[in-house]
């Protein structure tokens, strides 16, 4: 991802249609999918809205229980971050493809495996407050 950078204090993304993935956690997201070892089980349909304090360092999904952001990533990405649930890290990333696509990215180690979620261009919006 590449070149979308605002300074913001809360940002609020809509999400209406992500993507279900996983792959073996010996490579990254991209490179499964550059050599096609990526799986997509499932896709889901429906709003969800996360808001991202980072004021507060909290992130909250549908107005339910707050998480804690452990960790702001320093990116050319409008949201780049860690969230922590359970124990469990979370990577969020929100920002431009390197072919000009806007991309909402969420992924963890689940296992051997890394598993996530992303919506591309008009399956999420965001706002910045």
């Amino acid at each position: 991802m590449t070149k979308l950078f605002i300074q913001a204090q809360v940002i609020i993304v809509t999400v209406t249609t992500d993507q279900k993935f996983n792959h073996s956690a010996d490579i990254s997201t991209i490179e499964a999918m550059e050599k096609d070892v990526i799986e997509y089980p499932f896709y889901t349909v429906g709003n969800n809205e996360f808001v991202f304090d980072l004021n507060k360092r909290t992130m909250s999904m549908n107005g339910g229980k707050c998480f804690i952001i452990s960790k702001v990533n320093t990116s050319d990405n409008v949201l780049d971050c860690i969230v922590l649930n359970n124990g469990v890290s979370i990577l969020f990333v929100m920002g431009e493809t390197s072919n000009g696509e806007s991309q909402f990215l969420t992924e963890w180690f689940e296992g051997d495996r890394i598993t996530g979620y992303f919506s591309m261009n008009s399956d999420f919006s965001y706002t910045v407050k």
